[in-house]
This record gives structure tokens, C-alpha cells and sequence, in this order.
């Protein structure tokens, strides 16, 4: 969450006459997160999140929609969504918004291996649902060398980059040409979005779907490793936890497994670049260190990680 879309308090009031609420009692602008821009808004005494949509189109809101809704009902860990007056969810102001209530669990920094065994069984649960397919290319390799291009880079982070991306060539066959288990993923299941009760024993709400799509879901797996199990090094034991987590609940193949590191150095050079390209926007949001997936892809060329 971040604010990329100033709104003030007086707008505010006119976009909430098209709710049953009485009173607005206080806004607060929110500087996590690098998508969408949110407030935290307190009404009637209770506290909701505003979320406008900075990028997203009406395909990709659409299928947001139907997700969360499906999502609500299966796996009881999707925030309410409020609707209007008129009983719909998505309203507009300029760009789409909704409105949802505010979790009350916590995020935690240094997650242990009960909690990343946790989180495996429920991204395995995510992953073995039906859903429409629906694939995007935002974070094509192409698109991602476009990016490079705009970003003012030392000689050093440039030269790094330009080798990961011919090492992505020299793999493509191997990573990409596999036969994987292809279905729903996040995309983006970072720490921050998932929250925790307050005695740290269960999770009790995921966040931020709005990267979702049909993908290779080995990918969605190496993204959460990337988050959950690294910290200045692999920490092993939450990475096998996570993992027999997620194979209590569905299958990995072992070709995939082994795979895993690769598929990891790819991933991290996606959030690498994201995140610089991120951090030079003048938005009020809490900016990324990029530099940790720096860390990541060094560690698994000194170490050649395997599972």
C-alpha cells in the first residue's frame, strides 16, 4: 500500500455518500506497498482500507473481481469487500476503487518454520483451485529489459544485469520449455501481505491479489521462498518446511524441484529491477530495498543452492 493519487478529505466525503455509512472520522494515507494508492479511513468507528487502482485495466479488474470473490468463499482468508448502495464493489473516481475492511493480524519480519509451513498448505490450496485462465505479460522479460533502459545504473549493477539476463537465454529451454504445473498464482506473496494472528500461530488473512494471473506456479513458490526463507543466507529448515507444507496439500514434481534455483535467480532478477524502477517514482510509498534479490541471485551462484 502507498499513495500515488492524492485525494482530499472533501472528495473523500462525496465518494462515500455512495455507501450506507454516517460518519467519516479520520484519514490516513498509507506508505507501504507499490501498486495501488490506499488510505486507511476510520467510519462508524470501525476502520476500512481505500484502494484505488493505479494501473490496473478493466480485463485485469474484472478477473480481480471474480478471483476474490471465489477466493472468499473457499478459502476464508480474503478480506470483506464492502459493497455500495447499488450493491456493487468497484466504483470509479478517475481510476476504479473499492473498499474492504482493515485485518486486524500483524506482519511478521522474521517468520518461523511452523508459520512458512503454514503458508505452503495455503498456496498449495491456491494453487489446486479451478479458475478462468488469464495471462499477462507484465513482467516479460522484454518488458523488464525496457525498464533497464530507463534506469540510471552504475557500470557495476548494469554489467550484473546483462549477465543474468544472457544466463536467462542460455537456460530458457531448460526453465521455460518444462512441462509445469500452470494454474492460479499471486505473484507477490511478500511478507507484507500476508497477516498473522497476534500469538504468531496461524495466518489469518492474504492480501493484494491484484498481481494474480495463470502462470507456472513453481514461479509463485520461488517468489515466497525468495521472501520467507532468506536472510542474508538460505535458511533451509523454513525452506523444507514451507515445502512440506505445500506437498501435504498438492504435488510438486521433482524435475521442478530441482529446478527450483534457477527458477529463484530468475525471479529475484524480475523483483530486482521492479523495485529500482519503483523507487525513482516521487510517491508518497515506503520504497523497497531492491538490493536484497542482489543478494539472493550472489548467494546462489557462491553456494549452487539445491533441494
Amino acid at each position: 500500500m502507498g499513495v500515488f493519487t492524492k485525494i482530499k478529505k472533501k472528495k473523500f466525503f462525496n465518494l462515500l455518500n455512495l455507501y450506507k455509512f454516517n460518519k467519516l472520522e479520520r484519514i490516513i494515507e498509507t506508505s507501504s506497498g507499490t501498486e495501488n494508492t490506499n488510505y486507511f479511513l476510520k467510519i462508524d468507528s470501525k476502520w476500512f482500507v481505500f484502494t484505488l487502482f493505479e494501473e490496473i485495466n478493466k480485463k485485469e479488474l474484472c478477473y480481480f473481481i471474480k478471483l476474490i470473490n471465489r477466493l472468499y468463499y473457499k478459502l476464508n482468508l480474503i478480506p470483506k469487500f464492502i459493497k455500495n448502495k447499488n450493491g456493487k464493489i468497484v466504483n470509479k473516481y478517475k481510476k476504479y476503487f473499492l473498499l474492504s475492511k482493515k485485518i486486524k493480524g500483524i506482519n511478521l519480519k522474521k517468520p518461523n518454520k511452523y508459520i512458512c509451513k503454514i503458508l505452503g498448505k495455503y498456496l498449495a490450496k491456491l494453487h489446486k483451485l479451478n479458475f478462468l485462465k488469464y495471462e499477462r505479460n507484465k513482467f516479460h522479460i522484454k518488458n523488464l529489459k525496457k525498464k533497464i533502459k530507463i534506469l540510471n545504473l552504475d557500470k557495476k549493477l548494469k554489467n550484473f544485469i546483462k549477465n543474468e539476463f544472457f544466463y536467462i537465454k542460455k537456460n530458457f529451454k531448460k526453465v521455460f520449455k518444462k512441462t509445469y504445473s500452470v494454474g492460479i498464482c499471486h505473484n507477490d506473496l511478500f511478507k507484507d501481505n500476508v497477516f498473522i494472528n497476534k500469538s504468531k500461530k496461524s495466518v489469518i488473512s492474504i492480501i493484494d491479489f491484484y498481481l494474480s494471473c495463470t502462470e507456472k506456479q513453481i514461479f509463485d513458490i520461488a517468489i515466497t521462498i525468495c521472501d520467507w526463507c532468506f536472510e542474508k543466507k538460505f535458511l533451509k529448515k523454513k525452506i523444507i518446511f514451507f515445502l512440506n507444507g505445500y506437498v501435504s496439500v498438492k504435488n510438486i514434481k521433482k524435475s521442478e524441484i530441482l529446478l527450483l534455483p534457477k527458477i529463484i535467480r530468475i525471479c529475484s532478477l524480475r523483483f530486482l529491477i521492479e523495485r529500482l524502477y519503483k523507487n525513482r517514482l516521487k510517491a508518497s510509498f515506503k520504497k523497497k530495498n531492491p538490493f536484497i534479490f542482489l543478494s539472493i541471485i550472489k548467494n546462489i551462484k557462491k553456494h549452487k543452492l539445491r533441494f
